[in-house]
């Protein structure tokens, strides 16, 4: 009877242990281990930290790089600029011309109409500023020199009749420098095109050249 009673008291302890939070299987390896209930685990910080997903920086190093001014040219509206050059009643209109690079007509400078500045002060700015509006009509007026892909320069002369050598260029960088709302005392006026009717306009019944005062052609 004393045997059964230790037998089975034994039994009851095992049990016990085998119960208790501090035991452990490792399943992968197959055996049995007993640990301290105290166990130091890593923290789910420090598992971070070590390269899983955390610690580490995700903005890029590089800088965003501010546009200047000469990256995002002024888009100018062409009647806007043809109003404000026929306001400019003072100021002298001084022609303007482009030519393709490296074109297959020896960069023959084409005329394409007049820019005008206030008090006559900013012509090279006012040619500068405008060159979009300006490289856009020469294509109108000139569909077979001009291509739409084409890349021009951009020229203006003092004299009323200029010869080839008369032209003087102007790059990007003459509107550098131009002050916020500049375009509003600048203005372009191109030559008439009828076929799209741009810079044209109507007296007494036929369509007047309000370039040169000439008579385009009847209504």
């Amino acid at each position: 009877m004393l045997y059964l009673v230790s037998f089975l008291l034994l039994v009851a302890t095992c049990c016990t242990a085998f119960t208790h939070p501090s035991f452990k299987t490792n399943h992968n390896r197959g055996f049995l281990i007993v640990g301290s209930q105290h166990d130091h685990t890593m923290p789910l910080s420090t598992l971070q930290m070590a390269g899983f997903g955390g610690g580490g920086s995700t903005k890029k190093g590089g800088k965003n790089k501010k546009k200047t001014k000469k990256d995002t040219p002024i888009v100018l509206k062409p009647k806007q600029q043809w109003d404000r050059y026929a306001n400019l009643k003072a100021a002298t209109g001084f022609k303007v011309a482009v030519r393709v690079v490296d074109g297959d007509d020896g960069n023959e400078w084409l005329e394409t109409g007049k820019v005008k500045s206030e008090n006559d002060e900013s012509t090279e700015m006012a040619v500068a500023l405008q060159r979009g509006i300006i490289a856009e009509h020469s294509k109108r007026l000139y569909p077979l020199k001009v291509l739409p892909k084409d890349r021009v320069e951009w020229g203006f002369s003092t004299s009323p009749t200029p010869e080839q050598e008369d032209w003087i260029l102007v790059t990007k960088d003459a509107a550098n420098d131009a002050p916020t709302g500049a375009e509003k005392s600048i203005g372009f006026e191109g030559k008439p095109d009828p076929a799209s009717g741009f810079y044209c306009h109507y007296e007494n019944g036929r369509l007047i050249d309000r370039y040169s005062g000439d008579i385009v052609a009847k209504e």
